[in-house]
């Protein structure tokens, strides 16, 4: 999710994106939904409740695409930019089908030793 003060930043980025031919843009979506605050010292009467916001069918879209364009031949090699262990089983699966295809994935992490495997 990116907050009000990345969005320029975001915006920017995609359109940018956007001026290359080999790059699709899949935007996901959210959806709202309301969560309780379990903190033990929460104070409140029944608990605190707080509107959220969820990310919905990032992963399955990304695993798509991935099987797709391994499928299609599209690429000799994938670099995946995630930390979401969802995504492990499409990658597994394209490794055991189509082991010519490189697989690199980049997780995210504040420590740089846990952020690459290939």
């Amino acid at each position: 999710m990116v907050d009000g003060s990345h969005r320029p930043n975001q915006e920017a980025y995609l359109k940018a994106l956007q001026t290359t031919p080999l790059v699709v843009i899949v935007l996901g979506h959210f959806k709202r939904k309301r969560v309780k605050c379990t903190h033990p010292l929460c104070t409140y009467p029944g608990g605190r409740f707080f509107e959220t916001r969820e990310e919905k069918h990032t992963d399955v879209n990304i695993a798509v695409h991935m099987l797709d364009d391994a499928y299609q031949g599209a690429c000799d090699r994938m670099i995946l930019v995630s930390g979401d262990s969802d995504l492990v089983p499409a990658v597994k699966i394209i490794k055991k089908r189509y082991p010519a295809i490189r697989i690199f994935v980049y997780v995210p992490a504040q420590h740089s030793a846990r952020g690459f495997a290939s």
